[in-house]
């Protein structure tokens, strides 16, 4: 169930966590490491940012972006959740891991339209080979919870506490990976991005 999963530091070896809400942060700037950022989509940008480019600047009434810098890099045991509210049939929400390079180390995507959730990458100009999964847990009109974690070997998407792909790392190293973005035409009540002891993702989430 949404919300289940959040500000858990009390039960948790949790080493970095920051959390965006955004009642909370009008402005789209909070403090803390990682940094946490709110900016624009950019239009027009290079083919490099091309995965979100057609939504709309923040703070546009439906569409948001969300930026968090992972300070030394990602690694083994760090997770983005995001939290929201399916209100549109748009297929505008997609989570972006992104390397100091420009590259889309993953980029993850659910598709209302066809119940499924892609993912891919997009290096040195060109998508990879999509991962599409069939399990679907979202439903539109209602709200929503999709969780990222990494391991070192794999990405894991969770959607509602199903797990719905495991995606292989196909950017080497995980610490190349500097920056995460999230692009949604859905209403987010929260992004939380946290870095765990792994021994924690052993334990079957």
């Amino acid at each position: 169930m949404p919300g289940s999963r959040t500000h858990m530091e009390g039960g948790l070896p949790s080493q970095k966590m920051t959390s965006w809400i955004p009642e909370n942060c009008p402005e789209g700037h909070c403090q803390g490491k990682p940094q946490l950022l709110l900016a624009p989509a950019h239009h027009g940008s290079s083919s490099k940012a091309q995965a979100g480019q057609d939504l709309q600047a923040w703070p546009g009434v439906r569409s948001h972006q969300f930026e968090a810098f992972c300070a030394g890099g990602l690694a083994p045991g760090w997770s983005l959740l995001v939290q929201g509210h399916s209100d549109s049939g748009e297929d505008k929400f997609e989570i972006n891991f992104l390397s100091e390079a420009g590259d889309i180390a993953f980029h993850v995507k659910p598709r209302f339209s066809s119940t499924t959730v892609v993912g891919n990458t997009f290096q040195g100009g060109r998508w990879g080979q999509e991962e599409v999964s069939s399990v679907f847990p979202l439903v539109l009109g209602e709200p929503f919870e999709m969780e990222v974690s990494s391991d070192a070997e794999h990405f894991h998407v969770h959607a509602q506490e199903h797990k719905v792909l495991q995606f292989a790392h196909r950017h080497r190293p995980l610490a190349a990976i500097t920056r995460v973005q999230v692009l949604s035409d859905h209403r987010l009540a929260q992004v939380e991005l946290a870095r765990r002891d792994l021994s924690w993702w052993d334990g079957g989430h």
